[in-house]
């Protein structure tokens, strides 16, 4: 699809998104923690992520590019054939390294069993719409655009640098929350990873519903897995 801003704004964004971001965790997550009952909490965080995250980037397709942003990020297809045939195979091979992984640091699958129902309830809503949020920011908008901007270069390329950016964008909630840590890196690492394989099943299904599935599966996966 042809875009008609320059790199330019698009940088002015990213910058943009950071300092919001930051703000954010710094000023107002605390008011997170205050907030007692589960759903209202969900309400404000999640109110304030689309607000950042989703928001500005169909202001920006609308009104700079002035394209269909739902076409653009990928949200009104599904992968057929070949596609979802590889989409699959992806995504399959991801969470099996990634459940084995997960058993052989200690993990137990068996940990979903003593998970009451309504907490089951309330991890699917919260994880569906972090993973809906950032896979629309991150493999939908910032993926496309650096393919755009760097069209010359390779297409492993800009998943590197979207990568980058996923890591560096939970780094000021991480440092809030745990303090700085050599455990970081680690966890650095393995977002590191996961954004790089969800940006090539965006790129090979050319939909973005692909990468949703994975990162909300990885995520329950990874929620249940915990020792």
């Amino acid at each position: 699809m042809e875009h008609r801003s320059s790199g330019r704004p698009f940088y002015v964004f990213l910058a943009a998104f950071k300092a919001a971001w930051i703000l954010r965790v710094v000023l107002l997550l605390p008011v997170d923690h205050r907030i007692e009952d589960f759903w209202l909490q969900q309400c404000w965080s999640q109110g304030l992520r689309a607000a950042i995250w989703i928001l500005p980037v169909f202001l920006y397709l609308w009104v700079v590019d002035r394209v269909d942003a739902v076409r653009y990020l990928g949200l009104d297809t599904l992968p057929r054939g070949r596609r979802l045939w590889l989409g699959l195979a992806i995504i399959i091979t991801f969470l099996t390294l990634a459940a084995l992984g997960a058993t052989a640091k200690g993990g137990r699958a068996a940990n979903f069993l003593r998970t009451p129902p309504h907490h089951w309830a309330q991890l699917l809503v919260q994880m569906t719409l972090v993973a809906l949020a950032e896979e629309i920011l991150f493999r939908g908008f910032i993926l496309t655009k650096l393919s755009s901007v760097q069209r010359r270069a390779s297409k492993l390329l800009p998943i590197l640098i979207s990568s980058v950016l996923f890591v560096l964008v939970h780094v000021p909630g991480w440092l809030y929350m745990q303090g700085p840590q050599p455990a970081l890196i680690y966890l650095g690492g393995s977002v590191f990873i996961i954004s790089c394989v969800l940006g090539l099943l965006f790129q090979v299904t050319r939909s973005l519903w692909p990468p949703v599935a994975l990162h909300l599966l990885n995520n329950v996966l990874t929620g249940i897995m915990l020792p």
